[in-house]
């Protein structure tokens, strides 16, 4: 008898237990039907118009009223289907963990890595030169990104969630982290970047993880985001200015 011989039946144990032990091996990812693909129209708006929806938001508000910093409510502003999940304010990156509240049946829609640009009167540049300038300093800091939900990867991140907004205008509040600049409509701007849409989470908690950049550098992030989803009949909801 052939000894290297395996009968049939132990052959196709040995194969379901080679993929489950991969499978094993390899990071769990986030379901594909829990994060809609870049070139969706997730809400009736195409994702690139979600990017220019979420600047326009993140940089509407003051250095010291804004749900970029650790210590203001991820509530403010926040209206519709979709809400908005920001990232770390001002330039060399940063990190932490935030605390969010959130009312269910609303989806997340924020980046992992981006860049954005305008043009202003002292400095003004063509939509041609935002996105050439965006280009470099994207590329600078395009290390290691990864987002994960509840420990999950978000799958792809690099090759299919990369976005670059059409052009638009932002309105600076008087005190934005901005600092030199007065409140204000600016334009053209432009932004790039990975961007996710999450499907909304169920009850209860929840983690979102952004890590990337150059490690060790000013510009590393370490962001660890606890999300609780509770009923909306429960959720008090944040006014800007308060």
């Amino acid at each position: 008898m052939n000894k290297s011989f395996i009968p049939l039946k132990w052959h196709a144990v040995l194969v379901a237990l080679s993929v489950a032990l991969a499978a094993e091996a390899r990071p769990p990812h986030v379901p594909h039907h829990f994060v809609w693909p870049a070139q969706s129209h997730p809400y009736g708006k195409p994702m690139e118009e979600w990017a220019v929806a979420w600047c326009q938001w993140a940089y509407a508000f003051t250095e010291f009223n804004n749900p970029r910093t650790d210590s203001a409510d991820c509530g403010l502003g926040q209206s519709g289907k979709v809400w908005f999940l920001a990232d770390v304010l001002g330039a060399g990156g940063g990190g932490g963990v935030r605390e969010c509240v959130m009312p269910q049946d609303k989806a997340l829609f924020f980046p992992v890595h981006f860049v954005f640009g305008f043009s202003t009167p002292d400095y003004p540049l063509t939509e041609a030169e935002l996105r050439a300038q965006n280009k470099v300093y994207f590329a600078y800091n395009d290390t290691n990104w990864v987002c994960e939900v509840d420990g999950r990867a978000v799958p792809h991140l690099r090759d299919r969630h990369r976005l670059e907004t059409p052009a638009f205008s932002v309105t600076l509040a008087d005190d934005s982290d901005f600092d030199t600049l007065p409140g204000g409509v600016y334009g053209p701007a432009v932004a790039d970047g990975y961007w996710v849409m999450l499907a909304p989470l169920r009850l209860g908690e929840h983690t979102i993880a952004i890590r990337g950049g150059p490690p060790g550098s000013d510009d590393e992030v370490n962001l660890l985001v606890r999300l609780l989803v509770v009923p909306e009949d429960e959720y008090v909801p944040i006014v800007v200015g308060d």
